[in-house]
């Protein structure tokens, strides 16, 4: 019986392009096109929000030295 169902499957799916199945990566990525000034300000947003990190980093540090002292 399943042998059946399973031609009768295939026959209805002889009309189908596996071809209209298959991923093609047409995708193109779009060429940005940056100009000097937008280079320095993303450089400045960098610097910005590395500084930013340093900062919460020290903070934590600090957090930690006042819970280990707590917890003497």
């Amino acid at each position: 019986m399943q042998s059946a169902e399973l031609d009768h499957l295939h026959q209805n799916h002889d009309g189908y392009d596996q071809d209209d199945y298959d991923y093609q990566d047409d995708h193109i990525e779009p060429t940005v096109h940056m100009t000097e000034e937008d280079l320095v300000d993303e450089e400045e947003e960098i610097r910005a929000l590395e500084d930013k990190k340093r900062a919460l980093q020290s903070r934590v540090s600090s957090m930690e030295k006042d819970i280990e002292g707590l917890a003497r």
